[in-house]
């Protein structure tokens, strides 16, 4: 079927799924006159899904859908829509027309997406096109597209968006065909991003495909059309019947060909279609021929091999593909987060037969992970005891239980303890690894006899990359899960969030994260490494053996960036280097270019990053394409975030930190070798990684060493431990509850290792607040920026 005949099919069963009885039969009757072909096509798609509306952004076409259009420019060139001047069009479709257009105000650059005349008087049109307008509006992530306004205007309503200046992956398929493997992977990975935010927020898109993939100048990928996504947790988006078809057929899940119950699971069969297509350069049963034979593949066929379409692609592409693309929801990858984990290579996906017999169907392929990931819930936290066997140990009861009759047997209750970090949301990439540090150590104590005889039991909360998010999950852990002790947090302002809790409640937090300082909580016990053990080491090395003279400083907008810099600015001060520029990036944020280009007018001779979360992406790719030549040294970038590709550019670059997996000790070899067995080969290890580890074995020796399990009682334990740990041994300054830390400088080898190109001779003593002020004047400084944010601790 050429791609003209399935527009007019497309066309004629949209009018169709809007009228009933004698209205239809007048209409197909009009509309198929001599044509038998079409009446034939649209009654069949009629009869398999019923009266039901197709929504596929601008078009559901089996052509590129957000193609360049040919359409004049002469119909919107140089009008006004409110205060924003049109230049020219971009797309027409179904639903509207998308123009570039310029705010008179601002002078941005913005894209406009314009409802057709006739639908703006049919309501549920228009109020899906604003439900749009409602759900982008509260993301605010780098991998979603901004929405800037809605308003209706002289009859016009129209939504105001971010322009992505790179036009659609759809847009580069047509141009130029599949994509490279690591550029096609680094885009799926990226909307993975994006659509966990989305899912955070109890959003279902159920429309992704290539055209709904924007990509800015600098390459940043970006989720776009929310006009068919579907509210979970609300009504007010439910605008499409029980039974209704939504989606785009090249792109659409089994359970939407079938106007069945979605659910984010539906968002990643569309997205594995999606990766298949940027691979090979064409849709899943691209073949198929009619609408129809295209809509039966997705729910009978098997999914497609992209090996097979494309030769010398790994297997893995092949497997992400299948896993993603499973008939059943429950054999797909759980979350966005753990197809982004085998995107990059953290965990491998595992596919298997199914012996399941499907009723009225071919057999459909089923995919099953043989290791618990994590899953974040539509509705924002998640809660659970993790796991410790995979699915393969449970007995015909279900209940986990050892894998060998060797594994100690526990009589009494579980020691529990709370995980609590960010699984969902801007931190989550960086966050969700941590978790797994303690996962090892909580195994190998649990496999040794537990502590004082007990299993160690661990319940997993998600912070959400909120500081609301943390301060209630600290909440439940304390009051309803009963835990002895919380270990987690990440950024500063997290923490911040959770000392207010634990001091409230007299518990215990256990930090094992870098952080600013210039804080000190009976409540807390802080395993990272402080500005004496981090940035000012990094300064020092800089200006002594890489003759640094001149510094700009760059970080997200929270606490951490902010105060650890004020403390560099200081040491840089009395070595007499400069400072030739100071920014910072709200978290979350993928508006990064401006501070790139200032960066470069400055022509520094180093850049000290402090950035967090997944503007850290933005930013390293937007530098370096920036060639702005200047040497970076990096504090949130670990070995695991080396992995993606997006990070490519950072080989030569810097990094400084309280551990590197390539310390070439016993005891890290050892401690590599285990994390590996555990969770494969291609996992790496970081800084926050390993200190968890050492955390829950540092906690261990406590609770051993008190033969109680109340939360103070174990923090003055822990004040008498050390532990001779993967980085290098580890102890608490008594005073401060902040630990002996070695810093190290590492370089990026090509490998995506840090090779270690400096280390402190001995563990340096911590400093909470550093002597180039007062503590008072420290505590001002900090207390005037929560007051400027609104008594939060990150910039609003």
């Amino acid at each position: 079927m050429t791609p003209e005949r399935h527009a007019q099919v497309k066309e004629v069963f949209i009018r169709a799924c809007e009228l009933e009885g004698d209205d239809l039969d007048r209409f197909l009757g009009e509309a198929c006159r001599d044509d038998s072909q079409l009446l034939a096509e649209v009654n069949s798609l009629l009869a398999h899904h019923s009266p039901q509306t197709l929504l596929g952004g601008l078009s559901a076409t089996r052509v590129d859908p957000h193609a360049r259009t040919a359409e004049p420019a002469a119909s919107w060139g140089g009008r006004l829509l409110g205060k924003y001047e049109v230049s020219r069009v971009l797309d027409s479709g179904g639903m509207g027309v998308v123009l570039e257009a310029r705010d008179t105000d601002l002078g941005r650059h913005v894209a406009i997406k314009v409802l057709h005349h006739n639908l703006v008087d049919d309501g549920p049109m228009r109020e899906r096109f604003f439900a749009e307008a409602r759900a982008a509006a509260g993301l605010h992530h780098p991998n979603v597209i901004t929405v800037h306004d809605v308003a209706v205007d002289g009859g016009e309503a129209y939504l105001v968006m971010e322009y992505a200046e790179g036009g659609s992956t759809a847009d580069r398929l047509k141009e130029k065909g599949p994509y490279p493997l690591e550029e096609a992977t680094r885009i799926a990975a990226d909307a993975c991003r994006g659509l966990s935010a989305a899912h955070a927020q109890g959003l279902v898109h159920r429309d992704i495909k290539p055209a709904n993939l924007l990509l800015t100048e600098a390459g940043v990928v970006k989720v776009s059309d929310f006009g068919a996504a579907k509210q979970l947790n609300r009504s007010s988006l439910q605008l499409t019947r029980t039974g209704q078809l939504v989606g785009t057929p090249d792109f659409m899940s089994p359970e939407q060909c079938e106007g069945a119950a979605v659910d984010p699971r539906t968002d990643i069969y569309s997205l594995g279609a999606t990766y298949y297509c940027l691979l090979v350069g064409a849709a899943p049963y691209n073949d198929c021929g009619s609408l129809v034979s295209v809509i039966n593949a997705h729910c009978n066929a098997e999914p497609p091999d992209p090996c097979e379409a494309v030769a010398g692609l790994p297997t893995r592409c092949r497997d992400i593909v299948f896993r993603a693309m499973a008939k059943s929801p429950a054999d797909r990858f759980p979350s966005c987060d753990a197809m982004l984990d085998a995107l990059e290579g953290r965990t491998d996906p595992i596919v298997v037969a199914s012996p399941r017999p499907v009723e009225s169907r071919t057999t459909r392929r089923a995919l099953i992970t043989g290791a618990a990931l994590l899953a974040v819930a539509a509705a924002g936290w998640w809660v659970g005891r993790w796991p410790e066997q995979t699915a393969s140990s449970r007995g015909a009861s279900g209940a986990i239980g050892p894998t060998d009759s060797s594994a100690p047997a526990f009589a009494e209750e579980p020691i529990r303890i709370g995980l609590l970090h960010s699984l969902s949301g801007t931190m989550a990439h960086s966050e969700k690894v941590i978790v797994d540090g303690y996962l090892l150590a909580i195994e190998e104590l649990n496999a040794g006899g537990g502590v004082l005889g007990r299993r160690v039991e661990p319940i997993v909360v998600d912070g959400r990359s909120t500081e609301e998010g943390f301060s209630e999950g600290a909440e439940r852990l304390i009051g309803e899960e009963k835990v002895c002790t919380i270990f987690g947090c990440c950024t500063s302002s997290s923490r911040k969030s959770v000392a207010e809790v634990v001091e409230r409640e007299d518990h215990l937090l256990v930090y094992s994260v870098n952080h600013e300082g210039v804080e000190t909580s009976p409540n807390i016990v802080y395993l990272g490494g402080d500005p004496t053990q981090t940035v000012i080491p990094c300064a020092r090395w800089a200006y002594s053996f890489g003759q640094m003279r001149t510094f700009f400083l760059v970080g997200s907008d929270y606490v951490y960036p902010r105060m650890a810099n004020e403390i560099l600015k200081d040491e840089l001060a009395s070595m007499g280097a400069r400072v030739v520029g100071e920014e910072y990036l709200s978290l979350g944020s993928a508006n990064v270019q401006g501070v790139v280009d200032k960066i470069a007018a400055a022509k520094p001779d180093i850049i000290i990053n402090t950035i967090s979360g997944d503007t850290q992406t933005a930013f390293v790719r937007a530098l370096y394409q920036s060639d702005v030549g200047s040497a970076h040294i990096t504090t949130g970038v670990g070995e695991e975030d080396l992995r993606s590709p997006s990070l490519d550019h950072l080989v030569g670059a810097y990094a400084v930190s309280t551990y590197f997996q390539s310390i070439d000790r016993p005891e890290n070899l050892e401690f590599v070798a285990a994390f590996k067995k555990k969770f494969g080969n291609r996992r790496v290890v970081a800084a926050p990684m390993e200190t968890a580890y050492d955390a829950i074995k540092l906690w261990a020796g406590a609770v051993e060493q008190a033969a109680r399990t109340d939360p103070l009682v174990i923090r003055d334990a822990m004040l008498d431990q050390s532990y001779d740990a993967p980085s290098g041994l580890i102890r608490l300054d008594p005073k401060s509850q902040y630990a002996y830390r070695y810093a190290m400088i590492g370089r990026v080898s090509p490998a995506g290792q840090y090779e270690i190109v400096w280390r402190s001779a001995a563990p340096i003593a911590p400093q909470p607040y550093p002597e180039s002020r007062s503590p008072e004047a420290w505590e001002k400084e900090i207390d005037q920026l929560r007051k400027g944010w609104g008594g939060r601790w990150s910039a609003p």
